[in-house]
């Protein structure tokens, strides 16, 4: 008799096939070891992709810190501060995209940052926020940095 169908492979089970059930699910023994390896291994490889984010995030903002005048460094600290962000990333003026806004606009105080390129969009069911913001560095260099709140 027919019990079900796989989640993994998509075979039936039979009632005298060997099965585990989880969470709503039927797997062959077998199945569900290869699942759950590959779950791990997936899992492992995401945790390593988010380290290295974090990696060149930490390195990206520890030499801008480094090689900026302080008052280009005081409006990307006030960014990262008051938005949750990752993804930074230096790029040319060929890659922004975005409303183009003074600083002292998009920051609401005065700063030495020229402009911005806003690309975010507001989210009215829940409130929120995301999007890619492009905050100019000089030398025709802008700081790509990926925002949400």
């Amino acid at each position: 008799m027919n019990i079900g169908q796989c989640y993994y492979c998509g075979n039936s089970i039979y009632s005298d096939d060997e099965c585990v059930s989880s969470h709503h699910s039927l797997y062959h023994i077998e199945c569900k070891e290869q699942h759950e390896d590959e779950m791990k291994a997936a899992m492992d490889a995401e945790w390593l992709d988010n380290k290295r984010d974090q990696n060149n995030t930490d390195r990206i903002l520890k030499h801008l810190k480094r090689t900026l005048k302080p008052k280009i460094w005081d409006a990307i600290k006030w960014e990262t501060e008051s938005n949750g962000y990752g993804y930074l990333k230096l790029v040319t003026i060929n890659d922004v995209s975005g409303e183009k806004r003074l600083g002292h606009e998009y920051f609401g105080q005065s700063t030495a940052m020229r402009h911005v390129h806003d690309n975010t969009d507001n989210n009215t069911y829940s409130d929120g926020y995301g999007g890619d913001v492009y905050l100019y560095i000089g030398l025709n260099r802008y700081l790509k940095i990926h925002v949400w709140g």
